[in-house]
């Protein structure tokens, strides 16, 4: 059985979102294959409508 975690931020850019991902990916990243075989996918989508 695989299971699958999706987790939403909300950045200014993409550029903010690496400026606070970089510093921390290779703790955040080195971690999961204790937990899933399955290779991370990081999705940057645009938003263009929110509340």
């Amino acid at each position: 059985m695989q299971l699958l975690h999706n987790t939403d931020f909300l950045f200014d850019s993409a550029e903010d979102f690496m400026a606070a991902f970089m510093p921390h990916a290779e703790a955040l990243q080195g971690d999961m294959p204790n937990y899933t075989d399955i290779e991370p996918v990081i999705q940057i989508s645009e938003v263009l409508i929110s509340e």
